[in-house]
């Protein structure tokens, strides 16, 4: 926590144009994000690098990711967030913080924020790029609206123009919406939902993925935070967390999303019981229709890309790598043949 005024100084530096002192928003963000999460091991950290005047030049994210292998406890770590000062000239500082990092013998390395510089890097350490896990899936709703949103993103131009545009395709998107109809009414047929609750995702997580070798290992404490954290963002505006079941009892899986009511969603997680990723997934698109959003982006689950085709999801290369790395031989082999849920959460 003491470093915590360096690194987000760095933060400013390297990602924010105007750089100087970082705000105390920021930095309180910071402290709850490392160092609040019941999780918390030190040896699953960040790591920070000092050069010879003893000022932080460098620093890794580090966030404990417990997982299980087939009923073992496994100690994961997700690789987060990575940051070099830019007024210093040191081509090898970068491999030396993420030798480190993987010195500590995690059971687990977990990454999906790489980007090219990063990649190549951790790739010669022998960390492994998952290509598929790599990959975003995108669903339209309102076709027209959400290709014009998609297309804008992180482009610039006179927000006028995009206004116009964007009330000028509404009409035609409503009967584009009128014409697929309820496509998948059938499917999500006898299908309810209510809030999802910390139980109750702890609780079925050992069922949902039971077809898998490795998976999380969630507790109620660290689910309560990580919950709150979720909510505590609003970029995309309120999380929206369902479970979704069938009958009395019948859990079938649930899903976490930001509807982002008139832009694109941005979906978080979805599960389901062996069988029914089809069917919750489906359900996660109405429930987003009738939400407001124009559209959905979400990760690849590698063992769902057929569900996802079939709901009429167009996959993507994501500008950012998932990286993949196990010292446990029978970890390893499921996250290299996608036998692993791999998740932030």
């Amino acid at each position: 926590p003491e470093d915590v005024t360096e690194v987000s100084d760095l933060f400013m530096r390297v990602f924010a144009s105007e750089g100087g002192p970082a705000p105390s928003r920021l930095q309180d963000y910071l402290l709850r994000l490392h160092f609040e999460n019941p999780s918390y091991d030190p040896d699953r950290g960040c790591l920070v690098q000092r050069d010879a005047k003893n000022r932080i030049v460098g620093f890794l994210a580090g966030y404990p990711l417990n997982m299980r292998c087939k009923g073992r406890p496994l100690r994961g770590v997700v690789a987060g967030t990575y940051m070099v000062d830019p007024r210093v000239k040191d081509p090898f500082g970068a491999l030396r913080l993420v030798r480190a990092f993987m010195g500590r013998r995690p059971d687990v390395i977990f990454s999906d924020t790489a980007n090219d510089v990063a990649r190549r890097i951790w790739a010669g350490l022998g960390v492994a790029t998952d290509r598929l896990l790599s990959m975003g899936w995108a669903r339209p709703l309102q076709p027209l609206r959400f290709s014009l949103k998609f297309w804008s993103k992180g482009r610039r131009g006179p927000a006028s123009l995009r206004g116009a545009l964007d009330r000028l395709v509404r009409l035609p998107d409503m009967a584009l919406v009128a014409i697929e109809g309820d496509a998948f009414s059938e499917a999500v047929q006898g299908l309810r939902t209510r809030d999802l609750t910390v139980e109750t995702m702890v609780g079925s997580a050992p069922s949902v993925w039971s077809r898998r070798s490795v998976v999380p290992d969630y507790d109620p404490a660290h689910m309560e935070w990580m919950f709150a954290a979720l909510a505590a963002k609003t970029r995309y505006g309120p999380l929206r967390k369902m479970v979704v079941h069938e009958g009395e009892d019948g859990l079938v899986g649930w899903y976490l999303y930001y509807p982002n009511r008139g832009d694109i969603g941005q979906v978080v997680q979805v599960a389901a019981q062996p069988h029914h990723y089809g069917r919750v997934l489906k359900h996660l698109l109405l429930d987003a229709r009738s939400q407001g959003s124009v559209g959905l982006v979400g990760k690849v689950d590698p063992q769902h890309t057929e569900d996802l085709s079939a709901s009429g999801c167009i996959m993507f290369q994501r500008q950012t790598w998932t990286l993949v790395h196990s010292p446990d031989a029978e970890a390893s082999r499921a996250l290299i043949g996608n036998d692993a849920m791999l998740s932030r959460m």
